[in-house]
């Protein structure tokens, strides 16, 4: 009896021992120990932010197997998970979650760029513009949808299109690019806001091709009335295109800009549970995620954060086969879930974002990054 109790112990000690050997080891792989690139305090500062809107976890692994290799995502080193839960309840709001990453408050479901009291929040990209840097939106939903809103709209309603589109009009913004024309020119009030954006200096568009041509200025240019096809529809490089088009605007700015980028019909499929659709809209953003780690990689002083602003869907993957591609997956609700969700960075103050967070500290990180 006594010996058996002996070797339990013996086993049992040897168990902590391996444990202890092998902790400093843990996590050696070259992606977690490279050094993040240092930022240059006199360097002209960038940052692109993509979100990938209903993007979790789930969703980028069910991408990765079926497209048959790793995302261009994955090219990143540093990687953190973010809170997202709303003011007043723990399932958040497109709303509620940009207006936490923009603004840096947490608010109630329905209100997006107003505090949980229904206060002005001020947003990142307001801040910016008034230090004279330039600063854009580029969105595959309307512009006047709730992830484009969080940088420039201030409304207690998230589904007030009209009115968060008046706010365009003060916003500060050099590009907007997106759907949902018919909030700024068929609107229940007869205005006309086209007509005043090009009075507040801005080249408006409604289609891209014409709008790749302008070499500055400010360009606003809706591509679609309401919401762009799906890629399946025909929507092609719209994404694309027109985030290569506000690099290019922005990057004339001296001081250095900030651009958001949203994937926004990945959130769409996953409210429909439609696997084959958000497998086609996770692959076109992460092409863009590609193109843009490019331009970085390249720039130096380019800060890249991809992220979601929730997950949607209670996405998860039941079966399937690795080597095939072949994806099986399962939605748990057609609504938006609680759970943490994945960030990854690149490029100087990359390192920035790892570890476990609230969505709010993305502002922080954003306004120490400028130095504002």
């Amino acid at each position: 009896m006594l010996n058996h109790k002996l070797m339990k112990s013996y086993k049992i000690l040897i168990g902590i021992l391996l444990a202890l050997v092998t902790l400093p080891f843990c996590g050696k792989n070259e992606g977690i120990i490279e050094k993040p690139p240092h930022i240059d305090p006199s360097a002209k500062k960038k940052i692109i932010l993509m979100i990938g809107d209903g993007m979790g976890l789930s969703q980028i692994t069910a991408a990765s197997v079926h497209l048959g290799r790793p995302l261009n995502l994955e090219q990143c080193k540093y990687i953190g998970l973010q809170k997202v839960f709303a003011s007043d309840q723990l399932v958040p709001s497109s709303a509620s979650s940009i207006t936490a990453i923009a603004s840096g408050v947490k608010t109630k479901y329905d209100y997006v760029g107003l505090d949980a009291d229904g206060k002005k929040a001020v947003n990142i990209a307001e801040m910016l513009s008034n230090k004279g840097f330039a600063t854009g939106i580029v969105t595959t939903s309307f512009v006047s949808d709730n992830t484009p809103a969080g940088f420039y709209g201030h409304n207690p309603d998230r589904y007030d299109r009209e009115g968060i589109a008046l706010d365009l009009l003060t916003s500060g913004l050099d590009v907007v690019i997106g759907g949902g024309r018919d909030h700024f020119n068929q609107r229940s009030d007869g205005l006309n806001l086209l007509d005043s954006l090009q009075s507040a200096d801005f080249l408006v568009f409604d289609n891209l091709q014409a709008a790749t041509v302008v070499e500055k200025g400010k360009v606003a240019c809706f591509t679609d009335t309401f919401r762009p096809p799906k890629i399946s529809e025909g929507r092609g490089d719209m994404l694309s295109d027109a985030t290569l088009l506000a690099l290019r605007l922005l990057d004339d700015n001296e001081n250095g800009f900030f651009l958001m980028v949203e994937g926004g019909q990945i959130d769409w499929a996953c409210h429909f549970n439609d696997q084959e659709w958000l497998m086609d809209e996770m692959l076109d953003f992460d092409k863009v995620v590609g193109e843009v780690l490019d331009y970085a990689a390249k720039d130096g002083n380019t800060l890249v954060i991809i992220t979601g602003d929730h997950e949607t869907g209670g996405f998860a993957l039941t079966g399937g086969n690795e080597s095939s591609g072949e994806v099986q997956t399962g939605f748990v609700i057609d609504d938006h879930t609680a759970t943490m969700v994945p960030v990854f960075a690149f490029g100087p103050g990359a390192g920035n974002y790892t570890g476990v967070y609230k969505n709010t500290a993305f502002f922080e990180k954003f306004r120490e990054f400028f130095g504002i």
